[in-house]
């Protein structure tokens, strides 16, 4: 350990399990208001605090025109202009007058992708220490008040063994990593939730940032942006529409203009809105890719590859019977192995899903763009309840169930409950009508998209991640959005011709259907 430099518990972790620090953590950053001890990552400053990141996470100086440091942009970020954030960023900011945070708070507001801006600076004679998440928290926050150091996940801001929470514990599966035993606190507290939610964490002190919000570095307190403003002439589902195809048409010609690698579509709504956003020529730089390991994905496969074809797009498939024993990887143990470091890179959030740990993603050439349609169920309106106007305890069990906190423990219920309550009381009145877009926004994809850290051999990217697409989808009324009102309007305002492509859920719907007619015709031959 070097000096008095405290070491993090990623360190321990990585040692026992054997898995190279670098790899583990790739794209990932700490930022800490005392010394740190990790030689694995690349060092800066920022104001009074030192910054720590993994060589392959993009950093971007923050300055002022005149040169003037005002802090740092660390990840994957396309401005307001559609332009990439590339080494450096000039404002036309004046710290002395005061306005400097309000130039960056603009700033900030007009970039999508999956990043976090951590800016330091003396404002007016008060020292202004701030940082700000992505629009869905894609690459993540995970603050511990106590010990002044926030990182990207859970295990990177720890100096100091987890205390679990009593609400929210690590799964089982990862608690029974043997390499884990003896740093892992072993007892199960016992409510079977296999996430977390509410700016919780598996430590019962440290806190996740949620996206719409921004983390004072002096308290170490989240606040509230203010950013739920609702534009009427939005309202308009072709308006909306235009708007939401412009908007990713300019994020994917800017991708285009460094980067290469994979767009993954399928059969479903959120991969088309891409395909029909895409610019033109887009698959010369990103493949269409798609795969399957069921009988559904191979729908999915099926369609993404009419689309291709419909567009002109260079395609990559990699269907089930191209497997060894449906797996890419050339024994258990190289799978195991992965897993492992995957539970590692997530903050025990995760072993990755049948898609990671069958190793397909080991066929994709190694750190390309990875893009992928998350997101857009706001688009839909997916998640609101059946009935849009629902009473407002249905409303909130629904929100708890689609939020995967279903439990059968009354106690816990409660408590869930009123989590979930003071969250929602916690937004702003303008808010309320649409609260299921937020808690979307705020807890399911916040909480979501760290499980995104652990296939890191990709640049994971999600288009989506757009202030301006999320004000623009949830000024279209929900009734609308449901009935795909808005999502048949981004069809037609980007590639229209896509509209008759069925979608896999309507393939499956009609496979089932005449299932159950040859089913019943069969029963009544019987008798």
């Amino acid at each position: 350990m070097a000096g008095t430099a405290k070491r993090v518990l990623a360190s321990v972790f990585t040692e026992a399990a054997n898995v190279t620090f670098e790899e583990a953590f790739r794209h990932q950053y700490v930022l800490s208001k005392t010394p740190l001890d990790l030689s694995a990552f690349r060092q800066l400053k920022v104001g009074p605090f030192y910054l720590y990141h993994s060589a392959d996470l993009p950093v971007a100086r923050l300055t002022t025109k005149s040169g003037r440091q005002l802090g740092w942009v660390l990840g994957f970020a396309v401005d307001a202009r559609g332009m990439l954030v590339d080494n450096e960023v000039r404002l036309d900011a004046k710290p002395a007058s005061g306005n400097a945070i309000e130039h960056i708070e603009t700033f900030v507001s007009g970039l999508s992708g999956r990043y976090v801006v951590i800016a330091s600076f003396a404002d007016d004679g008060k020292t202004v220490s701030r940082l700000f998440l992505d629009p869905i928290g894609a690459l993540g926050a995970i603050y511990d008040p106590a010990n002044g150091v926030v990182a990207s996940s859970l295990l990177l801001a720890l100096t100091r063994d987890l205390e679990p929470n009593p609400i929210f514990e690590v799964p089982a599966e990862i608690r029974a990593i043997p390499e884990f035993s003896k740093i892992l606190p072993q007892d199960s507290v016992g409510t079977g939730l296999k996430t977390t939610c509410f700016g919780q964490t598996f430590d019962k002190h440290a806190r996740q940032l949620l996206s719409n919000h921004a983390l004072d570095l002096v308290t170490f307190t989240a606040e509230r942006r203010p950013n739920v403003s609702v534009d009427e002439a939005l309202s308009d589902p072709d308006v909306a529409a235009t708007a939401i195809v412009d908007r990713l048409h300019t994020i994917l010609s800017a991708l285009q203009a460094k980067y290469s690698g994979y767009m993954a579509i399928s059969g479903g709504q959120d991969s088309r809105m891409l395909v029909a956003s895409a610019p033109d020529g887009f698959s010369d730089f990103f493949r269409y890719y798609s795969y399957s390991d069921n009988w559904i994905t191979e729908l999915d496969l099926s369609i993404a590859q009419s689309l291709s074809e419909r567009v002109g797009a260079d395609f990559l498939a990699q269907p089930r019977s191209a497997t060894a024993n449906g797996s890419f990887f050339p024994n258990r143990k190289r799978s195991r192995n992965f897993q492992v470091r995957c539970a590692i890179s997530t903050g025990l959030k995760t072993m990755g899903d049948t898609w990671w740990r069958n190793g397909y993603f080991r066929k994709l050439d190694f750190g390309k763009m990875w893009i992928r349609g998350n997101a857009l169920e706001v688009v839909t309106a997916r998640l609101w309840t059946p009935t849009v106007n629902a009473p407002y305890r249905k409303a909130m069990r629904h929100a708890l169930r689609r939020l995967r906190l279903n439990t059968e423990d009354s106690r816990l219920s409660k408590v869930l409950m009123e989590e979930l309550t003071a969250w929602r009381e916690s937004l702003p009145d303008e808010a309320q009508p649409v609260f299921p877009d937020f808690w979307y926004q705020e807890l399911f994809l916040s909480h979501g998209q760290g499980d995104f850290l652990g296939l890191n051999d990709l640049i994971y990217f999600p288009p989506a991640s757009d202030g301006g697409i999320f004000a623009a989808a949830r000024a279209v009324p929900p009734d609308l959005r449901r009935v795909n009102a808005l999502y048949d309007a981004v069809i037609r305002a980007g590639r229209s011709d896509l509209a008759e492509f069925p979608l896999t859920r309507d393939l499956v719907a009609r496979r089932k259907a005449e299932k159950a007619s040859q089913k019943a015709a069969a029963h009544k031959t019987e008798t």
